[in-house]
């Protein structure tokens, strides 16, 4: 069952993280661009949003 409240900043920055690898795996299949790039970029991209939610917004306890 799905939670009624609205997703805190740290779960949208973990769906974020796992929406950029699925969008470099479909490039690799649908754009025939090359895995090792997709790859790297998607990764690079959620390297981002992690360093974003542990050294510039960390969670905080409410």
């Amino acid at each position: 069952m799905l939670p009624l409240e609205p997703l805190a900043r740290p779960d949208l920055r973990l769906l974020v993280m796992g929406l950029l690898m699925v969008v470099s795996a479909c490039a690799t299949l649908l754009l025939s661009v090359p895995f090792s790039v997709a790859g790297s970029v998607g990764s690079a991209l959620a390297a981002v949003a992690m360093l974003d939610g542990i050294l510039l917004r960390p969670p905080t306890e409410s």
